[in-house]
């Protein structure tokens, strides 16, 4: 009887009807077609990519990269599918450019420790660590909160919790942080038998609360009307062991601006989680608009398809970053980043929300520092940061220009004043100039507004400044950049207030309302003159990666940014290109 050929099978057949030269020439699009069956195709796809000769152990984007068993460990919920590639000769051990593994893969994207066992019964090491001197047991206690078995059978399979990460925080401790194995007997390993024992209970418990969640879940989807239905996150929970003993602590680093944070909130999560907070609110300014989470963002698309296509999680970088830099990544991500579409993978409800983050300048910045994303996106970060990097964590930084910035000061628009000098500018910010009538304004007091320090546009003012250095800031600075506008603007409260900014976002990000734009030495700011470069105050805004983070898919999409398409979209947003 003839074999029955899938799609694949089809494709491939295909491929061998075409010259020699043509079918090499084809080789990438067949390894290509390998990487999307583990991640998101079944045991018959994988088996004919295989079969028509994809190599299974060749890294996507060349040496560093993540392997078809990585892929599969990430992605796929079938482990038949990560045996079919042990037994074609995947290697278990093998790493990427920062370490990972296939099982660091499993623990940390995994909903299910099945996918764990075919990588521990071929050799997989439970406790290698990566660059960070993260274990399999770190990432799935600190990133997998939701799947808590996962780390329970590392924890079965000899994974140390108390090893300590580069940032000296144990497993066991970014557990107890993020609740993942909140007051279970993982925390007691001083008598393997009795954790072998309550592990098992824990096991069978979590199984039971599944099953009656999927009973519920039947239930409202009215497959069983005579269940009776309580109210939405009132399904039973599983109360877990009580009276655990919790090791492991962290001191933090001095500039660390999370370290004062876990003193005073012990309950709170450490910035090792994956659920860094996804998407901040920000008064007067709608994200949701540039969410690429958003089925209607006004986010702008290419004119022909992405030349470069992620369609893994564990191959996309994390993206955070400043304020006024959130829709140009968000963009980028849009355009770049493939959502699962497989039947054999789990695609969960803000799929991106986990790899395209916003927080702000100051708290994106540590976490590129601290490795927990993978490109900070806004300015050139201030000498203070640049110390925490360079010298207390031992990074060296790299630069990535994407496009060019206009530094702004703005006024009421009843203000009569249209331009200042530079000199001018850096007089009133020094408290030499006080008065609007000393720059051809009225009888009234300047009242100069500033940012928190760190903040992108704070550091941009004072490498401004250079000489005189900055007065004092006359109030108290309890507000974001959007603050500023809402200040500035109420004319009647605040006469005499100048704020400053930058042009993409006081003119696309925020509802300036009563305020205008000055220019500087005559010159307006306008797309136009920051392309000719006459207007005086330019920056540059950056990708800002880490040397040492060496991941290929990271490199490929940094030059990606930097080239037509990723140009495209600068333009399209409203920013100014390279």
């Amino acid at each position: 009887m003839p074999r029955a050929h899938s799609l694949f099978g089809v494709l491939f057949a295909l491929l061998l009807c075409l010259p020699a030269q043509s079918r090499a020439s084809d080789a990438e699009a067949l390894q290509q077609a390998l990487y999307r069956a583990c991640a998101q195709g079944g045991p018959i796809e994988v088996r004919e990519a295989l079969a028509y000769g994809a190599d299974v152990n060749a890294p996507r984007f060349g040496p560093g990269g993540l392997t078809p068993l990585m892929f599969a460990a990430a992605e796929n919920e079938d482990p038949e599918v990560l045996k079919i590639l042990l037994e074609a000769g995947a290697d278990v051990h093998a790493r990427t450019a920062t370490g990972e593994t296939a099982l660091m893969f499993a623990a940390r994207y995994g909903s299910s420790p099945a996918a764990l066992e075919p990588l521990l019964a071929a050799g997989a090491d439970p406790n290698a660590q990566n660059i960070a001197q993260n274990t399999a047991l770190h990432l799935a206690a600190g990133w997998n909160d939701l799947h808590p078995a996962v780390a329970e059978r590392l924890v079965l399979a000899g994974a140390n919790g108390m090893l300590p990460n580069e940032n000296r925080r144990t497993a066991f401790f970014m557990a107890r942080l993020s609740n993942t194995l909140h007051k279970s007997a993982i925390f007691e390993q001083r008598d393997p038998a009795r954790l072998a024992e309550q592990l098992q209970r824990l096991y069978a418990k979590r199984l039971q609360e599944q099953a009656e969640r999927e009973r519920l879940a039947a239930a409202r989807a009215g497959k069983n009307p005579d269940t009776q239905v309580p109210p939405p996150d009132t399904h039973p929970q599983v109360q877990e062991e009580e009276n655990c003993d919790v090791t492991g602590d962290w001191t933090g680093y001095p500039n660390d601006p999370y370290t004062s944070k876990l003193a005073e909130e012990p309950g709170m999560l450490s910035k090792d989680m994956a659920s860094i907070e996804p998407l901040r609110e920000n008064a007067g300014i709608d994200l949701e608009r540039y969410s690429v989470d958003n089925p209607g963002n006004i986010l702008p698309s290419l004119d022909a398809p992405s030349t470069l296509s992620l369609f893994a999680r564990a191959e996309m970088p994390v993206l955070d970053g400043a304020l006024a830099s959130f829709p140009l990544y968000s963009a980028f991500a849009g355009a770049c980043y493939e959502p699962p579409s497989g039947s054999n993978t789990v695609t969960p409800e803000g799929f991106f929300q986990n790899v395209v983050t916003y927080n702000n300048t100051i708290e994106a910045f540590s976490y590129l520092v601290e490795r927990h994303i993978d490109i900070f996106f806004g300015l050139e970060p201030d000498e203070s940061q640049k110390q925490y990097a360079e010298q207390e964590r031992n990074r060296e930084l790299v630069y990535t220009t994407l496009r060019r910035e206009a530094f702004v000061f703005f006024v009421h628009k009843d203000n009569p004043v249209e331009s200042l000098t530079v000199e001018q500018v850096k007089d009133i910010y020094a408290g030499r100039i006080t008065n609007w009538k000393d720059v051809g304004g009225p009888d009234m007091p300047i009242l100069p507004f500033q940012r928190n320090a760190g903040s992108g546009s704070q550091s941009t003012l004072l490498r401004f400044m250079g000489e005189p250095p900055l007065m004092p800031p006359p109030i108290e600075l309890d507000y974001g950049m959007e603050g500023i506008f809402t200040k500035v603007a109420s004319y009647r409260s605040v006469p005499g207030a100048i704020g400053f900014s930058f042009y993409f976002f006081s003119t696309r990000m925020v509802d300036a309302g009563d305020v205008k734009l000055l220019a500087v030495n005559n010159v307006v700011p306008s797309k136009e003159h920051i392309r000719d470069n006459s207007y005086p105050i330019l920056v540059n805004r950056y990708a800002v990666t880490l040397k040492d983070n060496a991941k290929p898919a990271l490199l490929r999409f940094l030059e990606w940014m930097q080239g037509p398409q990723g140009q495209e979209l600068v333009e399209k947003l409203g920013y100014v290109g390279n």
